[in-house]
């Protein structure tokens, strides 16, 4: 497995209800766009735990340890199973499995047990099939295979240990707060103050019920660094064998988003973008009609039908759901020329030249963001020929699937002798080809290197949760590099 993983905790002060699943989505998704496999551990959403334990308590005055650790393992199953399920609407392919599914044992005491054993390969292969595996934090399996819990706050020991037996390059506990606070001598936090850097033994003394100290510990024992941080943050603290340096908190005023656009995929992300409410403030809403009926959940004071004063709100992000050229190209243009950082999802400004010229086709632009990336070279999709979508097609379709074939419209590019060759014509394809297998907004790619290797990959497409998800991602990493910089912001650019 080549792509670097990277482990990510998510506990019950991340996911305090189902309501928190898309900012988790968002924190995966922008892993995923960086080529990293991503292994998500889930704490149970908050209380559930302990409502599980009362609940036990009150009818057993002994419980049997491991009859006890199967039904409170029970929250982290039911976290992760409902992460899976945002992620798969979200077009990212995910696999969730539990401890058993892992082969993740641990020794010692039932409800304070230590992991002991990994089986790495099963994990591995998970990984090269999906770019996120969801984990159950806090329990897992002894000899015997009954259920063993790691102790409070055992989802950080489920991350630390996967993250050092997998070689991860970097393992996150994502927390309610943006990194650990130095503690008074009284015992109070310094809100203002948090450590940059700290090291295990400051973990140990001030992480409280922030870090578990026995997580604190095995990263010490193994040399092991980790980053404390909330989602959405640019930075958190790096914990472990470091020099501890101290800074003041930063203020992290929400950053100000201007949407443009309230269709399909730009109510998506309007919806998105309100559950970020510490990250982000939405600040106006572009549409062609301020003065229709809109959503009851999209105030009308943020409705406004002119480029002009939706800009004059000044937002520090713009994230251009329009579509086409024309408005959309006068809008981007506008923001940028601004010093605002876009964010888009579309294709037809994209593809075009760095002057964002007038382009026609959105199948077309596709191929030739495709063409840009694989061969850098730039393809102007005007001159990309195309078979269309017609009245005759839907006869085609049929005699296909008389001869037992699937009719799709794909779209072709090679480089051969210095020659570029791209075209998206209608094929009739064998019913176990890779791409036959696509429906409804799937996407499929081959790639053929010059080596002879093949390599596939299966995803979904258009709609507007998986675009809605891939914008909002560009969306909070726009947020973390305009919080990194300060004041003096360069525009930046990003496209779902």
């Amino acid at each position: 497995m080549r792509d670097p993983v990277v482990v990510l905790k998510f506990g019950s002060s991340v996911l305090g209800s189902p309501a928190d699943l898309p900012v988790v989505v968002q924190e995966i998704h922008r892993e995923v766009g960086k080529g990293r496999r991503v292994v998500a551990v889930v704490s149970a959403f908050a209380g559930v735990t302990d409502a599980l334990l009362a609940e036990v308590r009150a009818r057993h005055e002994e419980p049997d340890p491991h009859g006890l650790a199967r039904i409170l393992e029970t929250g982290e199953s039911v976290a992760a199973a409902a992460l899976g399920l945002q992620l798969e609407e979200a077009g990212v392919p995910a696999e969730v499995v539990d401890a058993s599914g892992i082969g993740l044992t641990a020794a010692g005491a039932p409800l304070d047990a230590t992991p002991t054993h990994l089986a790495r390969r099963r994990l591995e292969e998970l990984l090269a099939r999906v770019p996120v595996v969801v984990v159950p934090g806090f329990s897992g399996r002894d000899r015997q295979r009954r259920p063993v819990l790691l102790g409070r706050g055992g989802s950080d020991f489920t991350a630390l240990f996967l993250a050092r037996r997998l070689g991860a390059v970097e393992c996150r506990l994502l927390k309610d707060i943006d990194g650990l606070l130095r503690v008074h001598p009284d015992g109070t936090l310094d809100h203002a103050t948090r450590y940059a850097e700290a090291h295990y033994r400051d973990c140990l003394r001030d992480g409280g019920p922030l870090v578990q100290p026995r997580a604190v510990e095995f990263a010490r024992r193994h040399g092991m660094d980790f980053v404390i941080a909330r989602c959405g943050s640019a930075r958190g603290t790096l914990a472990g064998s470091v020099v501890t340096r101290l800074e003041p908190m930063p203020t992290t005023a929400p950053v100000r988003v201007a949407l443009a656009g309230l269709g399909t995929v730009g109510l998506g992300v309007f919806r998105l973008l309100a559950g970020l409410t510490q990250d982000i403030e939405v600040v106006g809403v572009l549409v062609r009609d301020a003065h229709r009926i809109r959503a009851d959940e999209v105030p009308r004071g943020l409705l406004t039908g002119s480029v002009d004063e939706l800009l004059d709100r000044a937002p520090d992000v713009v994230v251009e759901t329009i579509g086409g050229t024309g408005a959309a190209s006068q809008l981007v243009h506008e923001a940028l020329a601004r010093g605002l950082s876009v964010a888009t999802a579309n294709k037809v400004l994209v593809a075009g030249d760095r002057r964002l010229l007038d382009v026609l086709r959105d199948d077309a632009a596709k191929l030739a963001i495709l063409v840009a990336t694989a061969f850098d070279s730039r393809l102007d999709p005007r001159d990309i020929p195309s078979e269309p979508i017609g009245p005759d097609t839907v006869a085609h379709a049929v005699r296909a699937r008389a001869a037992g074939r699937v009719l799709r419209q794909v779209a072709y590019a090679e480089r051969r002798g210095g020659r570029l060759a791209a075209s998206i014509r209608l094929r009739e394809l064998e019913a176990d080809d890779p791409l036959a297998a696509c429906a409804r907004e799937d996407n499929a790619l081959i790639v053929i290197l010059a080596s002879g290797r093949t390599v596939a990959a299966a995803g979904k497409g258009a709609g507007r949760w998986p675009t809605g998800t891939a914008v909002v991602s560009d969306v909070l990493e726009l947020v973390r590099r305009v919080r990194s910089r300060g004041a003096a912001a360069q525009p930046l650019a990003a496209e779902g």
